[in-house]
């Protein structure tokens, strides 16, 4: 597992979009030519989930990282989508071991 910040807009490198729901996270590179690649890599890689802090724009027109929950790889849905699709599993996270 690791942790992501991604930014919810086209940022240069890729352009990633959350579903109104935020169930789902969209992503995918800038240039078309390197989806494919892009979305192999990932899915073949031993990292499938991710805890997101997504960059954003509040109501208030402000910029801030919001947390969205723990996201997992959804491979059929990426292949369909010709992108990444990242399917939230869970709106909370621990993300410290408890005191002993």
């Amino acid at each position: 597992m690791t942790i992501w910040f991604p930014k919810l807009n086209s940022n240069g490198d890729g352009i990633n979009t959350i579903s109104a729901d935020e169930e789902f996270i969209f992503e995918r590179p800038a240039d078309a030519d390197l989806v494919k690649k892009h979305v192999n890599h990932h899915i073949s890689s031993d990292i499938h989930k991710r805890i997101v802090f997504a960059y954003e724009e509040d109501n208030l027109g402000q910029y801030m990282y919001s947390f969205k929950g723990e996201y997992e790889i959804d491979v059929q849905r990426s292949d369909k989508q010709k992108c990444l699709v990242w399917k939230r599993i869970a709106k909370k996270v621990k993300t410290y071991p408890p005191n002993l």
